[in-house]
């Protein structure tokens, strides 16, 4: 999939560890793309997580995240422990 020229890049990250929270401010600086996506075994933190960046889709789940939103780009910033 790729976004319409002039519409930002629909992005998915999988993580909501103390890490992504660098990765996410960085997103948010660039108008060119938007995380719309998160996803972490852990559901209880990625929904803070996402609540605190306002990302719309939280799963717990990678399979799942990658089945339901239609993105762009994807980045991995997680421990080895994501499914």
């Amino acid at each position: 999939m790729t976004a319409e020229r002039g519409t930002p890049l629909r992005i998915g990250l999988a993580g909501a560890g103390m890490i992504s929270h660098h990765h996410l401010i960085a997103w948010q600086r660039d108008p060119r793309a938007k995380v719309i996506a998160l996803c972490d075994p852990d559901l209880a933190q990625a929904k803070l997580r996402a609540a605190e960046f306002a990302i719309p889709g939280v799963y717990s789940n990678l399979d799942e995240m990658l089945a339901r939103q239609e993105l762009d780009g994807f980045l991995a910033a997680h421990e080895s422990r994501i499914p």
